[in-house]
């Protein structure tokens, strides 16, 4: 059968069930009422690695409208996942190389950025190199959602440390004491939320717990969720533990936001005269450019997974609209993060310094560009009634 082709397969989802006349030979799928001619569809005998005899199954050709812009796209999107891996790598390879990127917020960056890789390099090979192997099927299925999870752990991460940068009071010594104790439990949260999600995910998918139309089905026919209805599984453990995560992210940013206009005030108000002035002004516009720098990884990671979402909801062969629009965000994400991250003037610098091309320059021209320093806004002489910055109106909410 010359043509791209689907499995039916009605065991695991009810709206593939099909009947074939034995007059004519036309297959007829109930859910749909469509009835195809018998050249419109094969019977093909395929080896299970679950099963000890090989199984029959129905194949039939995509509706030839959808099948020429679906052809384009799914030869594009592994491309795609394989040049934003190319920036990944590249966005670790610079922040692991260089000892001064190596601080606490570069470290939540780069679990960030591999989590990223790891799941994008998976997808990428999913599409590229197909599978009848059922457990490698699902065992790449889980792997993938994995990384996905934990890279939005991370970036749940990443909001709420700048977000505690902001709101704290404490000297800049003492911080950096805690950085390590502190990464040792975002490495908890980060790793653990992606874990007991992805366990819970994969107890339930093999369970009969849930009714077949939410229950994940990893493996069962695909890999992935299945979105031939509304996506009910994806919406619930995919799509919904990501909402969440995204409604933090924007409750911590409005936060920071409110600390970051508060304590620029407060140090514009502070005496010229005032020694602690310069220093705490250069400390603020450090962390705020790692602010902005967060803002816009957020922003990037919030969008394209929002078109995600709206993409599961408005789901529909003949009009994919949406999943050209989120499929297009989500394969250049690495390469929004290697610009985001790398393409800075003061980490631009520091590669040339490491290569050999430049010599360190006066460090006192290097202090207020760069988002390399985890900083605070408390100086021991300075008062904390005057920055006005109370610890216990921090809460737990993210950028």
């Amino acid at each position: 059968m010359e043509c791209p082709k689907f499995r039916l397969d009605p065991d695991s989802f009810s709206d593939e069930e099909h009947t074939i006349s034995s007059t004519n030979g036309s297959l007829f799928i109930t859910s749909t009422s469509k009835k195809y001619a018998n050249s419109q569809y094969c019977i093909e005998k395929i080896k299970n690695s679950s099963m000890a005899d090989d199984k029959l199954y129905t194949f039939v050709c995509f509706d030839s409208k959808v099948v020429g812009n679906d052809r384009i796209r799914f030869k594009m999107y592994p491309i795609g996942l394989l040049i934003s891996c190319c920036f990944y790598a590249m966005t670790l390879a610079v922040y692991i190389s260089i000892e001064k990127l190596r601080n606490l917020p570069g470290k939540i960056l780069i679990c960030l950025v591999s989590s990223l890789l790891l799941a994008y390099l998976g997808i990428a090979l999913g599409q590229l190199m197909p599978t009848s192997n059922n457990k490698v099927c699902v065992i790449s299925g889980f792997l993938v959602y994995f990384f996905l999870m934990s890279a939005f752990s991370w970036m749940n991460i990443t909001c709420f440390d700048i977000w505690k940068t902001f709101g704290s009071t404490k000297s800049k010594n003492v911080q950096r004491r805690e950085q390590r104790n502190r990464f040792i439990w975002y490495s908890v949260y980060g790793w653990g939320l992606a874990i007991v999600l992805t366990i819970i995910t994969a107890t339930l998918s093999t369970s009969d717990v849930l009714s077949e139309n939410i229950r994940p089905n990893f493996g069962n026919g695909r890999c992935w969720f299945t979105y031939d209805t509304i996506g009910y599984a994806s919406l619930i453990f995919f799509s919904g533990p990501l909402g969440i995560l995204l409604i933090i992210n924007l409750v911590l940013f409005l936060l920071t936001l409110k600390y970051c206009n508060r304590v620029k005030r407060e140090i514009f108000r502070m005496q010229s005269s005032n020694a602690e002035k310069p220093a705490l002004r250069n400390r603020f516009f450090v962390d705020k450019t790692r602010f902005i720098m967060n803002t816009k990884l957020c922003f990037v990671m919030g969008i394209t997974w929002l078109l995600e979402i709206a993409s599961i909801l408005l789901y529909d062969h003949k009009k994919n609209f949406f999943w050209s629009i989120s499929d297009s965000f989500n394969v250049l994400l690495g390469v929004f993060v290697f610009f985001i991250f790398v393409f800075k003037r003061r980490v631009w610098n520091e590669i040339m310094m490491k290569l050999g091309f430049k010599t360190r320059s006066d460090p006192r021209r290097t202090g207020n560009t760069t988002c390399l320093t985890q900083s605070t806004y408390s100086a021991p002489s300075v008062s904390m009634r005057k920055m006005d910055i109370d610890e216990g109106e921090k809460s737990l909410t993210r950028i």
